[in-house]
């Protein structure tokens, strides 16, 4: 944790309101006298709290204890456990110079001692170029036990560093030996790895007992390119990165390279073990400590195993893995076994041939008894394995996926339904594939990070997971590094808002904010038209590919709806932005802009004949009469239309097909949620459990072509070069999770919360929504009259706002009436707070 940066949250048992809290800092799990004790702060508060005057008192690279003791408003008292946290390296490191090996690869290996009385092990490591192939440097082990990948992705001029508590991990009568893999793209000064190990002991002390940079004498490296990388031409990359094939020699690996001693007789190598060169850190660089949890693998086992006529055997793993395989033989042959990996299959065989441009095709040579670990990146559902001596089993074979340490979200989704637990199903897998550090557009044709991506899967994983930082991991990334897309650029205010809405971090909004005006000045408010135009050098994207956008006229469409539907939300976000850190000059500014935009657009785009928005105006404020659906899914999700009537009738006009006629699988994402968002949820459903094979249907995608996360298409003929593993594909599953029985953020951190409760009739759903109060709980079920029953239980802290239409019916919590009979137009909104509450409607 870095130091300057320091948050505390806490959950809060029981139902009385928290009155007041005080945190104290020790440096011992057992001390008496604390480092630090904060003064008692009224104040409500629970979630990414700072503390005055903490940084003054504690030091880089230690380990602390804290607590915090609360006051309620019912005159009780609690204290919580004390509670490990250990700060960043920061300025501790000893030496920052990278090692390396040469070339692309290497093995990196140090015997440290060990002690009988660490309380907490640290190890800190980072690598360079994680840009060249835009993924992790490291494969890192302790005492032969992978413990993770890494380090973050780099942005701007930031290397970031991770931590690993390795205690558990740590022999405590023997030495131990850490190491690691490294690849990278780039080779010579551009590439390099740095290594520190903390013990922190039970008596308060702490050392710094390996430095990679200052421990020569016990560092040792091998470079490993001609044993992985026989053919240094074949690369499984694209046009926008390089990442080598692994052709790899595994009777030449080292296969007892994390033991104790020099390398068995057997290995046949022409590299040995010696140390490693040393350079300096580029001094353009800045060493930052890594704000999300750890990266890992996991094993996933096959769904399938499928002997071929011609001897090869197809895998299927029965979901898409970003990662790799492992595979393993027993009392082999010399071997030349060849692997292909794909999204799909092709005549029954991994097409290893991607329509993204990879192709995954290596072959391994193995000999005996013996296992090797693949380490690239790569995405895919099936493999293909030619040449295995044997019978290929589960034991054979295994996936590697990249994954984010603690596992998947503790949020849940059951319904009578089975389309809809389908879908939560596919969102919550597209959400656990693609929640790492920092969130790619896929791992195979770009490893790209964008914002309009981000924007969707920041919806699903606030949903159904439980860490919100890789989210603000990525949207610190596009603030370095934005992309070329108008709206893209202005969604980045958009994300920071949610990210405060789910935190909080009023600190994070100050670190940022003054960096969000240049993103939002990519277009220019015509205060003579009402609307904003692009006048940066960027491309209205509007809809993606530009097969979706058949007739719009990008070039004399000068005020797209679209993209103003978009700043009237950035804007709007911005406003709220500006609040918190200070600014009124600035929130009556954006808030102006947002209310202009909105009332130029309704009064000029909008055709009510049609329910319906024109593509925009012309460089002379002229009406472009043509219209494209997308026009309609934005205005729903930004909250451009006048009233809820207007929003019904737009939401009746796009769905009434009963199926969605237009826009890309990215579109999807606002009209999915612009309907929840509007109330028009049973709209929404029927749309979403559309089984009739329609092209632009998320059950077609599942079952035609055997996606099993978020892709980047409808299908291949839509987008010939589209990938079965893109975030932007999620909008269906994430407006469900939000939308159905969900639960959204409406203040900072979770004090305030929406509830809207869309079901059909007949339907019951039961969903848990992981919260940093706590989890929100809501079973509810529609009877076939309309009548809804829900129990619904609220965490401390939070104050929910069942906002649910009172269609000509009363609605009951706790058996006293508290709405009575009211027009769809006149929402009626019923406040819960903490606790478990009994709700009928209608």
């Amino acid at each position: 944790m870095d130091r300057y940066a320091l948050t505390f949250s806490w959950v809060n048992p029981g139902t009385s309101p928290q009155q007041a809290y005080r945190i104290t800092v020790y440096s011992h799990a057992d001390g008496e006298r604390p480092v630090f004790r904060g003064e008692w702060v009224k104040s409500s508060r629970q979630t990414a709290v700072t503390v005055e005057g903490l940084r003054e008192k504690t030091e880089d690279n230690q380990l602390y204890y804290w607590t915090v003791d609360v006051k309620y408003q019912d005159g009780s008292q609690e204290s919580s456990s004390k509670t490990p946290f250990v700060t960043a390296v920061g300025r501790a490191w000893e030496s920052t110079d990278l090692m390396w090996a040469g070339g692309h690869s290497g093995l990196f290996r140090a015997s440290v001692r060990s002690s009988a009385k660490v309380a907490k092990a640290v190890l800190t490591v980072t690598g360079l170029n994680t840009e060249a192939a835009r993924r992790n440097v490291y494969d890192l082990y302790v005492n032969g036990e992978e413990i993770g990948v890494g380090p973050n992705r780099s942005s701007g001029g930031t290397v970031h560093y991770n931590a690993y508590d390795i205690t558990k991990h740590l022999r405590r009568t023997s030495s131990n030996m850490i190491g690691a893999y490294a690849y990278s793209s780039s080779d010579g000064n551009a590439a390099g790895l740095l290594m520190q190990l903390t013990y922190f002991y039970d008596d308060g002390t702490s050392a710094v007992v390996y430095n990679s940079a200052r421990d020569h004498a016990i560092t040792q490296a091998m470079q490993t390119d001609d044993i992985v990388y026989s053919d240094p031409t074949q690369s499984i990359g694209t046009m926008y990165y390089a990442e080598l094939a692994q052709n790899v020699d595994v009777t030449r690996w080292p296969a007892d390279w994390q033991k104790q001693g020099t390398l068995s007789s057997t290995i046949q190598t022409t590299t040995s073990w010696r140390q490693p060169t040393y350079a300096t850190f580029p001094q353009d660089r800045t060493l930052r400590p890594a704000i999300t949890s750890n990266t890992s693998r996991t094993i996933v086992d096959p769904a399938s195993i499928t002997h071929n006529a011609d001897g090869s055997w197809t895998v299927d793993f029965g979901r898409e893995i970003e990662g790799d395989v492992q595979l393993s033989v027993t009392d082999a042959p010399a071997t030349d076994i060849t692997i292909d990996l794909g999204e799909e299959l092709e005549n029954g065989k991994a097409r290893s041939a991607l329509r993204t441009g990879n192709h995954y095709h290596e072959t391994w040579h193995m000999q005996g008894t013996m296992s090797w670990r693949g380490m690239s990146l790569k995405g895919f559902r099936y493999a293909t394995i030619t040449n295995y001596p044997g019978t290929l089993d589960a034991r054979g074979i295994k996936g590697l996926q990249v994954v984010m340490d603690g596992g998947a979200g503790t949020s849940s989704f059951q319904s009578n339904v089975t389309a809809l637990n389908t879908l939560w199903e596919f969102g919550w897998r597209t959400a656990d594939a693609t929640t790492i550090d920092t969130i790619p557009d896929s791992v195979t044709r770009e490893r790209g990070i964008y914002e309009g991506d981000a924007l969707i899967i920041a919806d699903l994983s606030y949903a159904m997971e439980d860490d919100p930082l890789p989210i603000r991991n990525t949207w610190n990334y596009l603030l370095d590094s934005p992309t070329q897309y108008t709206e893209y650029r202005l969604m980045t205010a958009i994300g920071v808002y949610e990210d405060w809405l789910h935190t909080g971090d009023d600190t994070y909004v100050r670190s940022v904010y003054e960096r969000l005006k240049p993103l939002l000045d990519t277009v220019t408010y015509d205060e003579a038209i009402g609307l904003v135009r692009t006048t940066a050098d960027t491309t209205d994207l509007v809809d993606w590919p530009r097969s979706e956008t058949v007739g719009y006229d990008f070039d004399n469409t000068r005020y797209k709806t679209a993209v103003n539907a978009v700043a009237y939300r950035a804007y709007t976000s911005m406003a709220h932005l500006a609040e918190i850190v200070g600014s009124q000059t600035d929130a009556e500014l954006y808030n102006n802009m947002a209310k202009s935009i909105k009332t130029t657009v309704l009064a000029k785009l909008y055709d009510s004949t049609t329910a319906s928005f024109h593509d925009g105006l012309n460089a002379n404020g002229g009406l472009v009469e043509h219209h494209i659906a997308q026009n309609d899914y934005y205005a729903l999700w930004a909250g451009v239309y006048a009233d809820d009537a207007q929003a019904d009738s737009i939401a009746k006009a796009v769905t009434d097909s009963g199926h969605q006629t237009e826009g890309s699988i990215y579109a999807a994402y606002f009209l999915y949620m612009g309907l929840y968002r509007t109330g028009n949820g049973q709209l929404a459903q029927r749309l979403l459990t559309d089984d009739s094979g329609d092209t632009r249907s998320y059950l077609t995608i599942i079952k035609a072509l055997g996606a099993t996360i978020a892709p980047e298409a409808w299908n291949p003929q839509l987008k010939p070069n589209m990938t079965f593993s893109h975030p932007w594909g999620a909008g269906g599953p994430t407006a469900l999770a939000q939308g159905t029985a969900g639960v959204i953020p409406t203040a900072a951190g979770w004090s305030k919360a929406e509830i809207r409760l869309q079901l059909g009739d007949g339907q019951t759903v039961t969903t848990e929504t992981a919260t940093p109060l706590g989890p929100v709980r809501i079973k509810a079920s529609q009877a076939t009259n309309g009548r809804i029953t829900a129990t619904v239980s609220v965490p401390n802290g939070m104050r929910a706002t069942l906002l649910e239409p009172a269609d000509g019916g009363e609605i009951v919590v706790d058996g006293k009436t508290v709405g009575g009979e009211s027009a769809k137009s006149e929402v009626s909104p019923v406040i819960l707070s903490a606790g478990k509450h009994e709700i009928r409607i209608g």
